[in-house]
């Protein structure tokens, strides 16, 4: 006689075939998806969703233009906080406020940007009672890249959750819905990492006749044992060296040169994560360097002309002298800006100029010296024939 088929003992095949009704693994597989995506999108408001969970007689959700997110300071802490709905029911009205204690903010490092945020619901006439809500209110939050918990519920007012939030970017816009009500973005503070420079001199002398140096300072908020390489460049500027490397405790200074008379901007760069920074440097042309130049100039060539000078009319020798200061002037603006003509370094300030001015003038003296020797007239050779005033009788 054959035994009657057993049912229970193929039940554990339900869920695994995916059964309407099973609650085996695949059939949770297939739901958390779903889930996660309803998790994630923006809900549509349905204010008489809310009314109903509130048992509330009225609900009033406030305008566009009064769903503004502001500032407040409420027992020494800065708050943001928002209108988000009127409760009625039949006891009392609650004007409820989304509260937001975004301190001490979002801190960044080379993973991007963290923090704890506190979310809660103020009553607008008494922010600092707390007083039960008729029923519980479910907010939902996303936006950043991570919101945990992305849920909260709240069942009174002036009670803040705590919510960790993470964004790859300095850019943390947290989106809060209540169940409901439209949805709320909060611009969260970032404690960015930001570069600091200071430039020594701001206004330096142009043709690379003076330099300049700028400082990167440490990194404030930087990880101990991060390394930031930030590279320095400007139009119109030499800057050595190009690319320095700054820490949480130590700097970095590179030295900057102009190329041309201009006002330009030196600027540091950084990794994404940092911000960048600018610090402007003018260059002017270096009229007192010129003019001291000039003046030895004409001091060594008449040095030269008025005790070695060669015979030659007045007007012959001020030209030399003229001339001579001139080159000898030029001479030394070049050797200054890059023209490698001496060995002779010259200092910033007002050394520079006592220098060009000596060097001008050594120069300058040398030109009347080559001058003078180019222009001296020849000497007549000696032909062996009689002189006039030896002629025989």
């Amino acid at each position: 006689m054959n035994k009657p088929l057993r049912l229970p003992g193929l039940l554990f095949l339900v869920p695994l075939l995916g059964v309407p009704g099973g609650s085996g693994l695949l059939a949770q597989d297939a739901v958390r998806p779903r889930d996660a995506a309803i998790r994630t999108r923006v809900q549509d408001a349905n204010p008489e969703l809310l009314r109903a969970r509130m048992q509330a007689t009225a609900i009033r959700v406030p305008p566009d233009s009064a769903r503004v997110v502001r500032p407040v300071l409420r027992e020494g802490v800065n708050l943001l906080e928002v209108p988000i709905v009127t409760i009625v029911t039949g006891t009392e009205a609650l004007a409820l406020k989304l509260s937001v204690d975004p301190n001490p903010g979002l801190t960044c490092n080379r993973r991007g940007c963290a923090g704890v945020v506190r979310v809660g619901v103020v009553d607008t006439l008494r922010p600092l009672e707390r007083i039960p809500l008729p029923s519980e209110m479910q907010v939902e939050m996303y936006g950043p890249d991570s919101v945990a918990p992305s849920t909260v519920v709240f069942t009174a007012t002036r009670t803040l959750s705590p919510v960790r939030v993470q964004s790859r970017t300095q850019e943390a816009t947290l989106k809060i819905q209540p169940i409901g009500l439209p949805t709320v973005d909060v611009e969260l503070p970032v404690r960015a990492l930001k570069l600091s420079m200071t430039v020594a001199s701001q206004t330096i002398d142009a043709w690379g006749l003076e330099k300049t140096k700028v400082h990167i300072a440490p990194v404030q908020g930087l990880d101990a044992d991060d390394t930031v390489e930030v590279r320095l460049q400007g139009a119109g500027l030499r800057i050595d060296p190009s690319l320095v490397k700054v820490t949480a405790f130590s700097g970095a200074t590179a030295e900057v040169r102009s190329r041309s008379v201009d006002t330009a901007t030196v600027s540091a760069f950084g990794p994404a994560y940092v911000q960048s920074a600018q610090e402007p440097v003018r260059a002017v042309v270096p009229w007192s360097f010129i003019l001291f130049t000039l003046i030895g100039g004409l001091i060594g060539a008449f040095f030269r002309e008025r005790f070695f000078g060669a015979d030659g009319t007045a007007r012959s020798a001020v030209t030399r002298v003229l001339a001579s200061a001139l080159m000898g002037a030029l001479l030394a603006v070049g050797t200054a800006v890059g023209i490698n003509l001496t060995t002779l370094p010259l200092p910033t300030g007002i050394a520079s100029e006592a220098i060009g001015m000596v060097e001008a003038g050594v120069l300058a003296a040398i030109a009347v010296g080559l001058m003078s020797a180019h222009n001296k007239p020849p000497v007549p050779r000696d032909t062996g024939a009689p002189r006039p005033d030896h002629q025989p009788a």
